[in-house]
């Protein structure tokens, strides 16, 4: 659906595309560099259609939401109704009519990281044990700055009225240069 003609059916599909794949990192999902690549692609290009652009980058920012430590859940730990996530969530859906409205996604968000502090605020020294591997928690590469392509300068063609002006100009300072010196 993010190749349809339909800007409305693409801005869905980016959004939703990027909600499915919130903290998911290139090991656990391989296909998340082609979709990556999809979303530089469609934000960076400004003649795309500015519903599909603002849809891929919302996407992309759901995505990697928190820095990836947190995820999209309409319920608290203890498995109750989140109202305010609830609420937050049925304001984004209406973000079409008033674009602020998108920002109440983020009344949604719910961190996944582990904070903790003792009782003077002071960061304890956690010991974790994962089987995992460390690739399913590694950062996405940095983006690169776009290439500047230097393009080699192409001769002029010269027309045949520029080139007889030239050559009248020539015979004209030849002509002043030989007055000159006879008259010295």
């Amino acid at each position: 659906m993010t190749k349809d003609s339909v800007d409305f059916v693409r801005q869905g599909a980016f959004i939703a595309l990027g909600m499915v794949l919130v903290q998911q990192s290139d090991a656990s999902s391989p296909s998340l560099a082609s979709i990556r690549a999809t979303y530089t692609k469609i934000v960076g290009d400004k003649h795309e259609d500015p519903m599909a652009r603002f849809g891929a980058a919302l996407g992309q920012s759901f995505i990697d939401a928190g820095g990836r430590n947190v995820t999209i859940s309409l319920q608290s730990r203890a498995g109750t109704k989140n109202t305010n996530a609830i609420v937050g969530m049925v304001m984004f859906c209406q973000f079409w009519y008033w674009y602020p409205l998108a920002h109440c996604a983020s009344l949604a968000f719910q961190p996944t990281g582990i904070i903790g502090l003792t009782e003077d605020l002071k960061a304890p020294k956690f010991d974790f044990v994962s089987n995992a591997k460390p690739s399913l928690f590694a950062y996405p590469s940095l983006m690169k700055p776009p290439k500047k392509e230097t393009t080699a300068k192409l001769t002029m063609a010269v027309l045949s009225t520029t080139a007889k002006v030239k050559a009248r100009e020539r015979r004209k300072a030849a002509s002043e240069d030989a007055a000159e010196g006879v008259r010295d």
